[in-house]
């Protein structure tokens, strides 16, 4: 009965072996790194050194969307995410691990101050929102920042995606 059971699953480590994609293939190199001065761009954007890198996993209010307070009033969530992005990175130098480029060419990246994720803060903060369709890395975070009603969770936001959605149907 051993000889059996220790068949089959060397026969299973063999079929998943066989029909693992071929990591020979896989683009095994390190990724870039962009250190230096960082500044806010937009909430889910910072500019290091010059270059323009996008937060990876996450989306922030775009320009001219507005949020709703609980009492009903509106304000510029574009500016309040991107202001929030602003005071996490202070005078600090940002460290971004380029993961590769977007749709648009774009670079998009892990980014940290002080070794502290800057798309993990402001998910955790409630001005940026985590972006499922790209990774759940950020959801849980994204959770906790709805429950205690943190940053744009304190009224309503509608998802950037869904804003610009609307925005392109406008025209």
């Amino acid at each position: 009965m051993r000889s059996f059971s220790s068949s089959l699953l060397f026969l299973a480590l063999l079929l998943v072996f066989l029909w693992a994609p071929d990591i020979s293939r896989a683009e095994l190199r390190p990724m870039t790194v962009t250190s230096g001065t960082g500044q806010a761009v937009e909430g889910d954007l910072v500019s290091v050194n010059g270059a323009i890198v996008k937060l990876w996993g996450v989306d922030a209010p775009d320009s001219g969307q507005t949020c709703m307070r609980l009492n009903g009033s509106s304000y510029d969530c574009f500016t309040a995410s991107k202001d929030a992005l602003t005071r996490l990175i202070g005078a600090n130098t940002v460290d971004c691990h380029i993961r590769g480029t977007d749709s648009f060419g774009q670079q998009v990246g892990t980014c940290g101050v002080n070794g502290y994720d800057l798309a993990a803060m402001m998910v955790r903060d409630g001005w940026v929102l985590a972006y499922d369709n790209l990774s759940p890395h950020y959801d849980r975070l994204q959770g906790t920042a709805q429950a205690r009603r943190a940053g744009l969770w304190a009224g309503y936001v509608e998802a950037p995606w869904l804003w610009r959605s609307q925005q392109v149907k406008r025209k």
